[in-house]
């Protein structure tokens, strides 16, 4: 099974989205934490789809929220316009697949900055300010994860993107030296 697709994606985005939501669910109408260990297995395997809507939407906005970053790493690594993603696709299936797992990675990571953050506001929200014990690291430890996230997405970003220019690189230098004068020569 190839987990490098967007549904595996969008599930892992809506499940990592519906456990802050829960929390907030639950603090909003009062449900103990209890509730949580005597769920049916039928009832998640049926959520599974709301799972990946969620995933969906939520994956979509942290697309358009950080495309303004992503925008400006892109423009110091190439300018756009001599590098799209639909020219290894036509050129080179092969690379094109590749790069498209590199950009999955990207697009995992990315909602994973602000799902942490949320889940940490989550947890405040249902743990309240009364045990220190209970609200340091609910505020650390997502805060964290949140800069570990963005570190990686930056890192995630800038490799599929060098990769992307590398691979447009290399598929016009081979069509040059195809279609050179000299190498046409040889062939004849």
């Amino acid at each position: 099974m190839n987990f490098e697709t967007p549904y595996v994606e969008y599930v892992i985005v809506g499940t990592h989205t519906s456990i802050w939501l829960s929390f907030v669910i639950m603090a909003i109408f009062d449900i103990p934490l209890e509730v949580l260990l005597n769920i049916n297995v039928g009832i998640v395997v049926l959520l599974i789809p709301i799972a990946y809507l969620l995933g969906a939407l939520f994956s979509t906005l942290t697309v358009r929220l950080l495309s303004r970053v992503r925008r400006k790493i892109r423009n110091s690594i190439f300018p756009s316009e001599n590098y799209k993603d639909e020219t290894i696709a036509y050129l080179s299936p092969d690379l094109f697949s590749a790069y498209s797992v590199q950009m999955h990675r990207v697009r995992l990571m990315g909602p994973s900055i602000f799902n942490w953050l949320f889940l940490g506001m989550a947890l405040l929200l249902y743990t309240g300010f009364s045990k220190p014990s209970i609200y340091i690291p609910a505020i650390s430890i997502p805060i964290l994860l949140s800069i570990l996230s963005a570190i990686a997405w930056r890192f995630l970003v800038i490799r599929a993107l060098e990769f992307r220019k590398n691979a447009i690189d290399v598929i016009r230098e081979e069509s040059k030296s195809i279609t050179s004068p000299k190498r046409r020569k040889k062939n004849s």
